[in-house]
Formats: structure tokens, C-alpha cells, sequence
């Protein structure tokens, strides 16, 4: 082969196995009538052929071990240059759009002499791998610059570089949750905090360790986000009492709310809110969403809770507006899931399906699994609402498939699963879910989940063969005592329109009659005409049964 084709075919196997010729042009070392001769022959010995001319000539290596055997010839020096040149000529091609090559680039500058654009690519490409849904991807690339940015000279640009990386690499360790996660969250909190120290500046992690707080809190439950708060106030002195504050209450509403205290929670949030400056306090790297949305979406789901439904669009209608700007798959996901639930405490169960399915494709879109967990159950409480417990079952053991079955979150997913193996007539299934609901819903503390944990045991001792009435009305005073409580009026409407149907069943219209009144009030306190409608019925055959005991 001649040389000039040789070391044509060498640059062009660093660049990879398909290049351009802009690129190659920037970076041969050959005349434009040398490069185009070598081409030529290139192409006439099939090492390469040309497989697009438009917008830009485009050729690629007929096989990928040619490519691969003609980079390793290179000699490491020569070929470490080259990665350099090609980087460099990247970031000029393409100057206006270096987010869209930061891959190329991470992969050209890490395997250069020139560590420091390494290091900036690998954070910048992991970045947006995260943002495109590929987590496992951005946990490697932002991993790898982590790793390389240690070993740069110290300098504040350093220290500040590797602040941005340990922030962003908490994302996709949070979504994966996999093996070991604890402890390799524990070691980039020690390195924060050490660089933290060097820099003398704090806000970054204060920021990192209240905004975690919502992941922590949905799998750990309240030890979760008590875990932030403590970590938060060891930080007391180093930062304004203000913004320290603002953290901390960002973390402590958590609490209230993943513990069913539910007016708490969004006095607290509201609180947040109010905040003039609550601009400055940023939303959190590769979620997809701005800390305004993550408060708007609190608001709005302990309102949904608290069954306050006319306060609730004027809140999504913040939150949609939001998340326009933010314009991330998960930011939709998140509005589309608090619409569905939404919807769903409204009575309009077909949209809330739609909404629920548009949710979870918007977080599978955005690698967010665990999320899909939650607009599944939305989608399957909706689809039960139509008798399709069948379909509901299968929805909600996805989603468990997607949690560890001992987190917070999953006792929702188990009492609603075990409300619909009852629909179907599998009650040992059933009741094997509302005691594991019941189960975890005590160890995390949580009053209002307990109260649907026994609403769920209720339905499956009714469901039972022979039916049990006398432990299901026990199981209904508990979940209903727990609801009130919490003031937790959308699950406890459901709890009083079941519990009423059961008595009428068993002949007893005397005691059905004031939980479907109390019903009655609740359901249009929350608009649901057709509820309204349906309640009435019931209490019309509740007053003739008992005017028929009345004459008997």
C-alpha cells in the first residue's frame, strides 16, 4: 500500500468506522489532491467505500476489524495526537452544536493527551445521555469523568468541574438503585464534601442533599429524608441561614408527606413557595424538572389527597407551564402522571387512563423506571373503575417489578393490586398483598397508607368464601379511623361507598345509610356528579329496605 494510503487509511480509522470528509480534510496532513488520490485508492482496494454524498461525503470501512487493526498500528503517541485533532476539528465542525457531539467528542479527548477536555466532554455526554433516557450510559460516562477529574492539577475550575459531576452522577445512581447503591452514595457525599471544603462554597451539595430527599423518601420512606435533614444541618454555618433553611424545608415536607401527613405538607410547600428568590435554588441535574415543578407537583398531589380539587388546576396549570419550559421527558411524565391522578380523584376515569399511559411512555422515554411504577398504578386504578381488574392485575405487577418489594412505594402498588386480585376472585392473592401492603405501610409510618392498607383488607374479607362481614367491619373502622385522621378524603369516599354496599348486602340499610350520606357529601364536595347520582340510588334502596324492616 503506499504511504500516503496507508497513513490516510490510520487517521481515518482513529475518527472511526464511518467518517466525513470535512473531518478527515481537517485533519490529514495530505494536500486536497494528495487526500483525494488516496481515497481513490482506498476505495479501489474495498478497505472503504462511500455511502452518502449528501449533506456531507460520507465513507465507511467495509469491515470493522480493517478499521480496528489499522488504528492499533499507529504508534500510542501518534495516536493519542490524532484523537486530539480529531476532537479539535470536531469542535470546530461543529462549534454551534457541541451537545449534540459531546459523545464523539468525550470519546476522541479521553483518549488524548488532553485530559481536561476529557473531562468536560465525558460530564457534558453523560449529562445528555441521562437526558435521552439512557441512564446506564450517563452513570459510566459521568463515572469515568469523575475519575479523571481527580487526577487533574487542583485548581477551583477543577473543584468546581468535579462539584458539577458528583451532582449529576447522583441521578443516575438514584435511578438505578442498584446493588451497592448505598455505599457508593455514602463515598461521592464524602468526596462532595471534601471538595465542598477545598472551595469553601456549599450550595451545590445543600442542593444535592435536599433534592434527593423525594427519591429517598419514596423508597426508604421518612428515614429517607430525615437521612438528607441531618446531613443538611451538619452544614449549619457554612452557608446563609436562609438558604439552609429553604433546604431543609424542602427535605422535612417530604417527611410530612411520605408520612400521610398531608396538611402539614402543603402548608410547608407553601411556605417553599413563597419564596421571592425560589429562582435561585435550581432544579436538579438529569431529573428533568425544575425544583418550582417538584413543588408544584406536591401541592398538587396532597391536594388531590386532601380531595381540595377546585385548588388543583390553578396549580397544574403553574406546573404545565413549568414543565413546557423545562421540556424534558420526565418533566412531561411528571404532569401527565399528576393529571391522571387528578383526573382519576375527579371521577373521569378514561382520561386518567389516557393520562396514566402518556405518563408512563414519557418515562421510559426518560429512563425514569421507578416513575413508571407510580402512572401505572393511576392507569390501573382507572382501569378497575371500568371492571378491568384482569388488565389492572398485570399493569401493577410491572410496577413491582421495577421497585424492591420492601420500599416505601410499594405498599401503594400491593393494596391496590390486592383490590384487584379481589375483582377477579383470587382472594388468597389478595390478601397476600394487603398484608404485605399493611405490613409496610407500619414500618414506614405512613397513617393514610395504613387506612387504604385496611380499606384493602376489608374488600378481601368480603370477598372471601364464605364472605367474613365481621372482620371486614373492623378492617373498614380502621381504614376509615386512619383517613379521617389524615383528612385523606379521595381513598376514604371509596372506603364509605364500599363499606355502605357491604351493609346493604348483608341487609343492614339502618347502618349503610350514614356512610352513604357521608359519601354523598364527599363526592360533591369533589364535583363527582355521576357519584352523586349513584349514591342516591344506593340510599333510595337503603330507605326502602329499612321502611320494609320498619313494617315487618
Amino acid at each position: 500500500m503506499e504511504p500516503d494510503a496507508k497513513r490516510t487509511l490510520q487517521t481515518a480509522a482513529v475518527i472511526g468506522k464511518d467518517f466525513i470528509l470535512p473531518l478527515l480534510e481537517r485533519v490529514s496532513d495530505l494536500s486536497p489532491e494528495g487526500l483525494a488520490t488516496a481515497l481513490d485508492a482506498l476505495k479501489d482496494s474495498e478497505f472503504i467505500y462511500e455511502q452518502a454524498i449528501y449533506p456531507e461525503v460520507e465513507y465507511t470501512f467495509k469491515h470493522a476489524l480493517t478499521q480496528e487493526v489499522a488504528a492499533q498500528g499507529l504508534l500510542a503517541e501518534r495516536r493519542r495526537a490524532l484523537h486530539r485533532l480529531v476532537g479539535e476539528a470536531i469542535e470546530g465542525l461543529y462549534a454551534d452544536r457541541l451537545d449534540e457531539y459531546a459523545g464523539a467528542l468525550a470519546h476522541h479527548f479521553a483518549q488524548s493527551d488532553d485530559q481536561d477536555k476529557a473531562v468536560r466532554y465525558l460530564h457534558l455526554a453523560g449529562v445528555r445521555a441521562g437526558r435521552l433516557g439512557a441512564t446506564t450510559e450517563a452513570m459510566a460516562l459521568l463515572e469515568d469523568a469523575r475519575v479523571r477529574a481527580r487526577q487533574l492539577p487542583q485548581t477551583e475550575e477543577r473543584d468546581r468541574a468535579r462539584l458539577e459531576i458528583l451532582s449529576a452522577l447522583l441521578v443516575p445512581l438514584l435511578l438505578l438503585m442498584e446493588k451497592g447503591w448505598e455505599g457508593r452514595l455514602e463515598e461521592i457525599d464524602e468526596e462532595a464534601m471534601d471538595v465542598s471544603v477545598s472551595l469553601n462554597s456549599f450550595s451545590e451539595l445543600a442542593a444535592s442533599l435536599s433534592y434527593r430527599a423525594t427519591t429517598l423518601a419514596m423508597t426508604q420512606g421518612p428515614a429517607g429524608a430525615l437521612a438528607c435533614v441531618k446531613k443538611l444541618r451538619t452544614l449549619a454555618g457554612r452557608l446563609p441561614d436562609d438558604e439552609l433553611a429553604w433546604h431543609i424545608g424542602y427535605a422535612e415536607g417530604l417527611v410530612q408527606w411520605v408520612r400521610g401527613e398531608l396538611r402539614p405538607a402543603l402548608l410547608q410547600t407553601r411556605e417553599l413557595l413563597k419564596r421571592k428568590d425560589i429562582g435561585r435554588f435550581p432544579g436538579w441535574g438529569l431529573t428533568g424538572f425544575s425544583a418550582l415543578a417538584a413543588l408544584w407537583w406536591r401541592e398538587a398531589s396532597s391536594l388531590i389527597r386532601l380531595g381540595e380539587l377546585d385548588e388543583v388546576e390553578p396549580v397544574l396549570a403553574r406546573l404545565k407551564a413549568q414543565v413546557e419550559e423545562d421540556a424534558s421527558p420526565r418533566a412531561y411524565g411528571l404532569l401527565r402522571m399528576t393529571e391522571g391522578f387528578y383526573l382519576l380523584a375527579r371521577g373521569q376515569r378514561e382520561a386518567a387512563a389516557r393520562a396514566g399511559a402518556e405518563a408512563v411512555s414519557y418515562y421510559e422515554q426518560g429512563g425514569f423506571r421507578r416513575a413508571t411504577a407510580s402512572a401505572r398504578v393511576i392507569l390501573a386504578n382507572a382501569l378497575m373503575a371500568g371492571g378491568g381488574f384482569s388488565e389492572a392485575v398485570e399493569l401493577l405487577t410491572e410496577a413491582l417489578e421495577t421497585l424492591d418489594a420492601h420500599d416505601w412505594f410499594s405498599s401503594g402498588v400491593l393494596l391496590v393490586r390486592a383490590r384487584a386480585y379481589a375483582g377477579i376472585g383470587l382472594v388468597q392473592e389478595a390478601r397476600k398483598d394487603a398484608e404485605g401492603a399493611l405490613a409496610l405501610t407500619r414500618q414506614f409510618e405512613n397513617r393514610a397508607t395504613e387506612g387504604e392498607a385496611h380499606l384493602s383488607m376489608a374488600v378481601v374479607h368480603a370477598a372471601s368464601d364464605p364472605p367474613d362481614y365481621v372482620v371486614a367491619e373492623e378492617e373498614f373502622a380502621q381504614a376509615e379511623e386512619c383517613l379521617r385522621e389524615c383528612e385523606v378524603r379521595t381513598p376514604l369516599v371509596l372506603a364509605l361507598r364500599l363499606h355502605g354496599e357491604m351493609r346493604l348486602r348483608i341487609g343492614d340499610a339502618g347502618g349503610a345509610e350514614p356512610l352513604l350520606r357521608e359519601a354523598r357529601d364527599l363526592f360533591a364536595y369533589m364535583g363527582r356528579k355521576d357519584d352523586v347520582e349513584a349514591i342516591d340510588a344506593l340510599l333510595e334502596k337503603a330507605q326502602a329496605g329499612e321502611s320494609k324492616v320498619q313494617r315487618t
